[in-house]
């Protein structure tokens, strides 16, 4: 029986490229799904925190008239 060692070599090498590649596209997706739930909070801060800062915007609170 004869083995032949480039033919194993070349296909060690491409399963090994393969799994790279998945291996990359596996990290790529993590860090996407990690920034995407990041902004995804930040937004809620923005949402639960700025917004009703905003409604504020000088005017003294119903209590507050009612008191003067």
């Amino acid at each position: 029986m004869t083995v032949f060692p480039n033919v194993t070599r070349n296909v060690s090498m491409h399963a090994a490229a393969r799994r790279d590649r998945w291996r990359v596209l596996r990290d790529l997706l993590g860090g996407l799904l990690i920034v995407a739930v990041w902004l995804f909070l930040w937004g809620w801060v923005a949402v639960g925190v700025v917004a009703p800062l905003g409604r504020t915007s000088g005017r003294p609170a119903a209590a507050e008239r009612v008191g003067t």
